[in-house]
Parts: structure tokens; sequence; C-alpha cells
């Protein structure tokens, strides 16, 4: 599954790229190279995913105790946060540094990036109605999806678990989503700010997630895994043919919610058909890195911390003379591969490095970060005495 998880962390990337790319003269990047599929579109698939995903590892890694609960949460915490703060150190100290955010910054807000539960809260509603994206500093905006990602951890333990809450909490969460949708249907910035940013509201994207892998744990008992298999390859490929015919921009029209369906219905399938592939696994760790250092590797490209590359970088592609939409085309392409670069080098130095430290710092024992790394590449890589584990179950 881990391509699947590259490709919509490439939606997000490339919908916050064209927003730097239009103040240098080049056109935004063609939706359609991600199948239209964009920013809140892929955050959405991403809660989806995270969904099934929690939802395997608390059936299939960690008792159903207080003990397990715990495991499970130690294990969440040193995914998300070690690497979080190296990302947010970096941003703070090269652009603000951290005298002037505290300085210009109630403790509330200061703090709000650092501990990340309720950050997404402070966006939507700090100064409602208009979004507060200063909550972050500039480089670390997707830390919010970050603070519903940790709302969802801590419920997770005792909401999968039970299936009358799991029922109970999606047509909760689901005829919240419905009323909001039309109360707020004419407002398009409050429909998004409640819709996408609340997390009642989305709580029913993580839970399609889970329900899709009970789904297929109880359809394998009367159909065999290939017929399964295939399913969800046809039920992805619907989802994708809907998402690239019917765009969605406000996330509550019909298609996309047929098209999320049939997306949830699609993981169970394919994350069976690639859990075991090394490449796909190492594809699906590069993804929380890319999706954390993303808009840093635009900053190279568009030259901030380096105005000499940015200055060359946009130079050859405006040499080419190509049309604007193929200059971007080749610019987009320059800071893909810069940000596969940078996610790489970061999986495999910051990321261990990050972890460990935190590790020593909470007196955490009994955790190793281990990089997984295809045949191919550990022979390569100084990783390459590190035993490879299935991708985004640690």
């Amino acid at each position: 599954m881990g391509p699947l998880r590259l490709f919509l962390a490439a939606g997000v990337l490339t919908a916050h790229f064209g927003l730097f790319i239009k103040d240098y003269g080049f056109a935004q990047p063609d939706t359609r190279w991600t199948l239209k599929i964009q920013a809140g579109h892929s955050v959405v698939l991403f809660y989806v995913v995270s969904g099934f995903l929690m939802s395997y590892v608390l059936a299939n890694k960690y008792k159903a105790t207080t003990g397990g609960a715990l495991d499970f949460y130690q294990a969440r915490f040193l995914r998300i946060f070690p690497l979080w703060w190296a990302v947010l150190l970096v941003v703070v100290w090269s652009t603000l540094g951290w005298p002037q955010w505290f300085a210009t910054r109630s403790v509330w807000e200061a703090l709000s990036p650092i501990i990340l539960f309720g950050s997404d809260w402070n966006v939507a509603f700090l100064t409602y109605p208009q979004n507060d994206w200063q909550v972050f500093p500039p480089g670390a905006g997707v830390g919010w999806t970050l603070g519903a990602e940790l709302t969802f951890y801590v419920l997770a333990p005792w909401l999968l678990r039970s299936s009358t809450a799991t029922i109970a909490v999606v047509l909760a969460s689901v005829s919240l989503r419905l009323i909001l949708s039309i109360l707020f249907w004419r407002v398009p910035n409050l429909l998004y700010t409640w819709t996408y940013f609340f997390f009642p509201a989305t709580l029913c994207f993580f839970l399609l997630g889970h329900m899709s892998r009970i789904a297929y744990s109880h359809a394998s008992k009367f159909v065999g895994k290939t017929q399964l298999d295939v399913l969800s390859v046809f039920f992805l490929f619907c989802s994708l043919c809907l998402s690239y015919a019917f765009p969605s921009y406000a996330l509550i029209e019909p298609t996309f919610y047929i098209s999320v369906i049939l997306f949830a219905l699609a993981l169970p399938g394919i994350f069976a058909l690639t859990k075991n592939n090394p490449l796909a696994n190492f594809l699906g760790d590069l993804t929380y890195p890319i999706y954390l250092t993303g808009e840093l590797s635009a900053w190279l490209i568009i030259g901030r911390p380096f105005p000499s590359f940015g200055l060359a970088v946009m130079d050859f592609v405006r040499s080419t003379n190509w049309t604007s939409y193929w200059q971007s085309a080749l610019l987009t392409s320059i800071y893909i591969l810069c940000a596969l670069a940078v996610a790489f080098l970061v999986h495999l130095s910051v990321e261990p490095l990050a972890t460990g430290l935190v590790r020593r710092l909470f007196g955490i024992r009994g955790y190793r970060h281990i990089v997984a790394l295809p045949n191919a590449l550990r022979l390569r890589c100084w990783g390459a005495r590190t035993p490879t584990v299935k991708s985004g179950l640690n």
C-alpha cells in the first residue's frame, strides 16, 4: 500500500507547491497529474488509510487490555512526535527564531504546534470565522492534520474494539456532517471549516477504514482471497475514475462520498497484495517524512534558504522556452524528485536519530526505530544490516 500512500502525499504536495510557484509567474500544476485528488481530498483519504492501519495493528499486534492500549499509545507517540519536533525545530529556527516565536504568542498558541493535540481546533476556531494559520510557523502548516490523527489514536483502542460504539459513532458523525453541510452549504469558508477541520465531522472517515477491515475479514470466510483481491483492485480503479471524472472541491458531493467508500473497500485487498513487498513498504515509510518536509523542499526550489540555487532552477526551467503548462510540469517534476530525495535522507538519518533522542529523553525502552530498505538499496546504504519490517505497523 506504500505507493498508494505516496500518491496521496503527492496530491498534497503538488497543491501546496502550486501556491508557491504562482508568485513566480509559473502556472499551477495540472490536477490531472494526481487524478484530480489533491489537498483536502488527499487528506480525507489519508484518514481512511489511517483508520484501516490502526484497526489492523490493534487487531493483530496489541492486546485488548489497558497495557496493550498503553503500548499502542507509546508506539504512536514515537512514530509521530520525534520527526515532527525535528521539522518544527528547523522551520522555526530558519524563519522566525524561537525567541520571537514565544514572544509574539500566548503560551497556549506557542505550545500548540509542539503538543499538537487541539491544533486542528485552533486553526479552525481561534479566529473564527477565519482560519488561523498563524498557529503554525511557516513551513509547518500540515501539522494541523496530525492533531486530528492524534485525537483518533487516543480513541482507537477503545472505540475500534466495540462494534456497538463504532456503529453509534459513525452514525453520529455522518449525521453531524449532513447537518453541517445543510447549514453551511451556501457559505463555502464556513462549510470547509465545519466539514474539514471539525474532528467530529471527519471521524467517520477514520472509522470507514476500520469497517473496511472488518468487512474484508468477514467476506474472506465466504469468498476466495484471489477473488477478494481482484475485487479490491476493481474498487480502487472505480474510486480513482470517479474522483477524476467528478473532482471534489467542497468534500460533500455525492460522488465524493461514493469514491471514498470505494477507496475504503479497496484498502484491505491492496494491503494484502503489497504488505510483504519490500519496495512497497519502503515507499510507504517515505510517506510521513515527505508529508512533513514537503514545504521545506518547496523552499529549496524557490530559493528561500539558498537564493542562487532557486534562481538557477527557475532560470533553467524558463530557458526551455516551453509553454507555461510544460514549464510548470518540469518545475513540479523537479520539486517532486527533490522532495523524494529529502524524504529519503530524513528517513535514513534524521528520523532514527530523533526517535532515539526522544526515547532517551522520556526513558522509553523496548522500542527500536527500524529503517526498512528494499534489497536493492540495502546493499548500498548504511542501514543495510537492519532487518526489514512491515511498513507503518511499528
